[in-house]
């Protein structure tokens, strides 16, 4: 039970650091709060790997090793349930469906356009791990046949 609520609390947490940071920058980001929040969130994750990746160089550790039990907690909830998040987004398209008619065409080019980004963004990630891990696993291999 204590691992729930610490895990909500720092959820909550990042969350507020999101809402702190739209605050200063008068919301000249244009991300919303919950956006930002996720994004430092994401950062920590990062560098907490990265120290355990330094403090047990011998083993290899996976980027799941790295997040905190009580957050693993929320990590099926809230990918289980993640379609009932978008249901206030939905309601807001329907309520603005006469705007949505005025500006079909620009809404279908930036639709196109943001999934063509996505796409080469994501190949790019995508081929960018592959080599990441290939060349580890050339390492590793290399080391154990040192080893023999």
């Amino acid at each position: 039970m204590l691992n729930l609520v610490l895990g909500f609390a720092i959820l909550l947490l990042f969350i507020w650091f999101g809402d702190v940071i739209n605050y200063l920058t008068n919301n000249a980001l244009l991300i919303p709060s919950t956006v930002i929040g996720i994004i430092l969130l994401f950062i920590c994750l990062l560098i907490n790997y990265k120290r355990l990746q330094n403090k047990h160089s011998q083993q290899e550790i996976l980027p799941a090793d790295s997040i905190p039990n009580c957050l693993k907690i929320y990590e099926q909830g809230l990918i289980s349930n993640l379609p009932l998040l978008f249901i206030p987004s939905g309601v807001g398209i329907i309520t603005m469906l006469s705007m949505l008619v005025d500006y079909w065409l620009f809404l279908v080019a930036v639709i196109i356009g943001s999934t063509l980004i996505g796409l080469i963004v994501a190949a790019y990630v995508t081929q960018k791990i592959i080599q990441w891990q290939e060349k580890n696993l050339e390492i590793n291999n290399g080391n154990n046949s040192q080893n023999i």
